[in-house]
């Protein structure tokens, strides 16, 4: 299997740049004849010029891969492609490929390379069924979160901006890793760091975006949550030795940091930002820094923890080129 896609489906979650579909688009007389046209149009016309996902034959559960189902016969990509041709404009470039997964035959669309926004119905298209109008002649729309909505005249301007004046903005930020100490009293007697970072935009103009880091493990160290550290310690009683000096009975926390997720998978821990109400996580203002940005919430146990790697993911919509990657080391 493609590892991207792999990877993808392991570790991402819906959002602008990838959808999970439990079954195949289907045309012909069905009522869900059009959907494809909205969904992949979304996604082309997003500001985003890295590759856009949609795959199917996966149920998702909150955002995430949860289920797996088999795509026995695949519609052919030729059929797909003549479809969207003969009712978007200008033509969007996508493929459509089957893939195995977990033993199943799934399958994806990989949508990319479409900088020729914004991509719009070229006639006015009735429901198949109902015989209800559903698009006209110049409707778009555009993948916001995980949900698509109808471009405006807000979309429309900032598109042409983006397409003809604006460059990618990941050289506005400088990004620094480091160590912390915790002001928590639970944690703070015990001399165990966290592990955090700082983000400066360096710019004249505020930049929103989202960020997740993976932090890999290690045999020399530990990485814990927060929740689950200040439980622990308040136990006051030890059950299972760890082996990096504290002795954890390992339980779900009771009470969750609402500003960030953490999830331990097999050879890192993933943490990430939340955006709670807003349209991102973090909405940084010119020529300005924040610290902490996964309020200090991932724990370090063990003495020979001197040096940690880490991978850190930020998505912007000023990132016209995709996503800023940036690898990182935490020294003491």
């Amino acid at each position: 299997m493609n590892t991207e896609l792999e990877q993808i489906i392991k570790y991402n979650s819906e959002g602008s740049n990838l959808d999970y579909k439990k079954e195949e688009y289907v045309l012909g007389k069905s009522e869900k004849k059009n959907e494809i046209l909205k969904d992949i149009s979304a996604f082309a016309n997003h500001h985003s010029d890295s590759d856009k996902y949609i795959i199917i034959g996966v149920k998702e559960k909150d955002g995430v891969a949860s289920d797996f189902y088999e795509i026995d016969t695949l519609t052919d990509e030729a059929t797909y492609q003549q479809f969207l041709f003969d009712n978007i404009e200008p033509k969007i470039n996508f493929e459509y490929k089957s893939a195995i997964f977990e033993g199943k035959q799934i399958a994806y669309f990989r949508i990319f390379g479409n900088k020729n926004r914004p991509y719009l119905f070229k006639k006015n298209l009735q429901n198949p069924i109902t015989k209800k109008p559903e698009y006209k002649i110049g409707d778009g729309f555009i993948k916001v979160g995980s949900s698509s909505r109808k471009l405006d005249r807000n979309d429309f301007e900032s598109i042409y901006k983006t397409r003809f004046t604006e460059k990618d903005r990941k050289n506005d930020l400088k990004i620094e890793s480091y160590f912390g100490t915790t002001d928590n009293d639970e944690i703070l007697n015990w001399n165990i760091k966290y592990l955090d970072i700082k983000i400066t935009n360096q710019s004249n103009k505020s930049i929103e975006f989202d960020v997740e880091m993976k932090v890999f493990k290690d045999e020399n160290y530990g990485l814990i949550s927060e929740d689950e550290l200040i439980k622990e310690l308040k136990k006051k009683r030890k059950k299972k030795s760890n082996g990096f000096g504290i002795d954890f009975e390992v339980v779900q926390p009771q009470i969750m940091n609402l500003h960030v997720d953490f999830q331990e998978k097999e050879d890192f821990v993933l943490i990430s930002r939340n955006s709670l109400a807003n349209k991102t996580a973090i909405d940084l203002a010119q020529n300005s820094s924040e610290s902490d940005i996964f309020c200090k919430h991932l724990f370090v146990l063990g003495d020979d923890a001197d040096e940690i790697k880490a991978e850190l993911t930020i998505r912007s919509d000023d990132f016209t080129e995709g996503s800023l990657i940036k690898e990182l080391t935490f020294k003491k």
